[in-house]
């Protein structure tokens, strides 16, 4: 595979801030480059595939929600960085469908916080079992041999997102 110009020119800034050597692609940077891509065709694929009626971003809203709930509406909004009409407009289409809840904020009676409902929680699990399912069928076509590398990759992409950020 073939790193582009753009690919390029990022991890120029990535490998080389300052910009004094001309940038060489390396292994790492092909292996970066693919893996990119290949996390992207399969968010793309998951996407693209009508879950539960949601859309991508009310699907978003309700996992914000389910991980970081009960929310008010600007905490909402600040963690699905989007603006507050969007978040509202969003809420309220899940609220129609009985998805999430509005309820009253125990420490302000004037404020409101977004919280899921049962039928939001029961949507989420099914959501969760169909891309699950998605996922093992296409696992179930590989030779034992190609799982097992598909595992040992996978034990290596959760060490690699357990590795501490640098600044």
């Amino acid at each position: 595979m073939r790193v582009s110009g753009s690919d390029e020119a990022n991890l120029r800034l990535v490998s080389n801030p300052d910009k004094k050597q001309d940038f060489e692609p390396s292994e790492e940077v092909e292996l970066a480059a693919r893996l990119r891509l290949v996390i992207g065709r399969l968010h793309r694929r998951f996407s693209r595939r009508a879950v539960g009626g949601l859309t991508p971003s009310q699907l978003s809203v309700l996992v914000t929600v389910e991980q970081h709930g009960p929310l008010r509406l600007g905490d909402l909004a600040t963690r699905e960085v989007i603006t507050p009409p969007t978040v509202t407009r969003l809420v309220a289409s899940l609220q129609e469908r009985s998805l999430v809840n509005r309820v009253t904020d125990p420490e302000d009676g004037r404020a409101a916080l977004i919280e899921m409902s049962n039928s939001g929680t029961a949507l989420l699990e099914e959501i969760r079992r169909e891309r699950t399912a998605f996922i093992a069928q296409r696992l179930g076509r590989l030779e034992p041999a190609e799982r097992a590398h598909v595992a040992s990759a996978v034990l290596l992409l959760e060490q690699l997102i357990d590795v501490p950020e640098d600044h």
